[in-house]
């Protein structure tokens, strides 16, 4: 007798579970939104840049002055291979010019610096080339690990890497 009344009971119980399953709203659903609509205040972007490929680089400027043009205030890390594009005299591939602007990551660099973006090789690139500060182009810099940690953990700062 007992068994049959758990056995009647069982389909009722599993039944009233999942309706309250299904009823229940998920925890802090209002509060919850997508990423970009959380804060409103993002207005700076940091772009780092290590890829030796021309077009790439070429894209990664390419956005980065995108950015710019909407009012983000940019900064580029260049470490690595791309941080040769830093130089005062960049290797030939920097040189390359794209369609349809018919422009290279020479030119964006420049323009970018010109327009008031922050430029910096990382920390690692002057002295593993055994090279100084008098090696980089005007308008360059160098980053330190602890500012461009702090950038990246900015809850106003978009990060972007190539």
């Amino acid at each position: 007798m007992k068994f049959r009344i758990a056995r009647a009971l069982f389909p009722l119980a599993a039944l009233t579970i999942m309706a309250g399953c299904q009823a229940t709203p998920p925890a802090k659903a209002e509060t919850m939104q997508p990423p970009a609509a959380a804060s409103n205040n993002i207005n700076r972007l940091l772009t780092i840049i290590t890829s030796p490929d021309p077009e790439i680089q070429m894209m990664s400027l390419v956005l980065t002055r995108a950015a710019q043009t909407e009012g983000m205030s940019p900064r580029l890390m260049l470490c690595g291979p791309a941080g040769e594009l830093a130089l005062k005299t960049p290797p030939e591939p920097a040189f390359t010019n794209f369609p349809p602007s018919g422009r290279s990551p020479d030119d964006l660099l420049s323009g970018l610096i010109a327009s008031g973006a922050t430029v910096e090789v990382c920390a690692l690139f002057l002295p593993t080339r055994n090279l100084t500060e008098e090696a980089l182009r005007e308008g360059v810099g160098v980053a330190t690990p602890a500012s461009i940690a702090e950038d990246f953990s900015a809850p106003e700062t978009r990060l972007i890497s190539f």
